[in-house]
């Protein structure tokens, strides 16, 4: 629907604005599509400076998937928590859906 509006034919001397909540995502998610991606060359850095180090070849292979591993479980217990509402009588919040592209 967005990409319908923004492909209106419009005279040369104006500019096409479109807003709303869906525009603004289709823009985060193709801002986010254009950029390098970052994790992946932190990940390579991170392993090219542990094997530099260690001089070990499984050391930094082992770290790079334990950080993986960690990352993949505290986003899980975030979204377990927080989004999904289990355990939220415990510590007092109140669960509502992540606005990841919340530009406010």
């Amino acid at each position: 629907m967005i990409a319908n509006l923004r492909a209106l034919s419009i005279p040369a001397d104006t500019e096409l604005l479109v807003g709303g909540s869906q525009a603004t995502f289709d823009d985060g998610n193709s801002a986010i599509k254009r950029r390098p991606p970052a994790i992946l060359s932190i990940m390579i850095a991170s392993t090219l400076l542990l094997l530099l180090t260690v001089g070990s070849d499984v050391l930094p292979l082992k770290a790079v998937t334990m950080a993986c591993l960690s990352l993949t479980a505290t986003f899980g217990a975030l979204t377990w928590i927080f989004q999904l509402g289990n355990g939220t009588q415990w510590i007092g919040v109140t669960p509502a859906p992540l606005e990841a592209t919340s530009w406010s």
